[in-house]
């Protein structure tokens, strides 16, 4: 059963975290003036990773004090049928992923789509390869750290007190929360992400093949963004259906 170190921690986590990050780290992107967003964003990006490594240090110290196995928080790989049936379905979707990637970069109105999905977070995306090369390391981050926290601790914590299942859509909607800065839409996205990812850790019984999906999934976002958004102002015309020229939102 969860210590009271836990319940501590489980509230951290799953309330103050989020809000930590909408109200004192996306809020700072918001009120960046234009001239100092690149500064702004370059600090966050450092910051999130500083506090991600922090609270994945301080779960797994958590985790040992309360002599607890390696296994039950996911980091015991296994190589079995589970784990290498979902690889191969990762791997093909790295290859789709890269496919699509090519023919985003080469086409003017995808790209302009591109602009338009991410135009609510246009401040969080990089916008230069200076900013891609610390969010690619930031997604690295995220991608170990968020699921070892919100797959491995936060569903082991609820699996105390519900069925594994359920633990999984509580875990999923905390998950989802956490990105409120994206709004509603990016809610339910990341949301159904983390219903997916938390999937493929009970199926496996690791977090590895998570870690990997995770951290592709937020690199692959942030390369586009800042392909669309590294655009010169003149380039940033999408031909609308019809053949009609519209200047894209940015």
């Amino acid at each position: 059963m969860p210590h009271v170190v836990d319940h501590i921690w489980f509230l951290l986590l799953s309330v103050l975290f989020p809000l930590y990050g909408r109200f004192f780290g996306y809020a700072r992107l918001l009120r960046a003036a234009p001239e100092d967003l690149p500064r702004v964003r370059r600090r966050l990006y450092r910051s999130g990773m500083l506090l991600q490594w922090t609270l994945t240090a301080l779960t797994l110290a958590i985790w040992v004090w309360a002599g607890r196995p390696a296994d039950a928080l996911g980091l015991v790989p296994h190589s079995n049928s589970a784990f290498w049936a979902t690889a191969v379905v990762i791997a093909l979707g790295v290859l789709a992923g890269l496919v699509q990637r090519k023919r985003i970069l080469g086409d003017p109105n995808a790209l302009a789509r591109i602009r338009r999905q991410f135009g609510s977070i246009e401040r969080m995306i990089p916008h230069d390869r200076e900013e891609l090369s610390l969010f690619l390391r930031l997604s690295l981050t995220a991608g170990i750290c968020e699921e070892l926290l919100y797959r491995g601790y936060v569903i082991c914590y609820l699996a105390a007190w519900m069925p594994s299942l359920a633990a999984l859509f509580v875990a999923s909607a905390i998950f989802g929360i956490g990105h409120s800065y994206q709004g509603a839409s990016g809610v339910v996205k990341t949301g159904l992400i983390g219903l997916g990812l938390g999937a493929i850790y009970l199926y496996t019984r690791s977090l590895y093949l998570g870690m990997i999906m995770h951290a592709l999934i937020d690199m692959y976002s942030g390369h586009l963004g800042q392909a669309a958004f590294s655009q010169p102002a003149e380039a940033r015309v999408a031909t609308a259906p019809g053949g009609a020229e519209t200047p894209t939102a940015v």
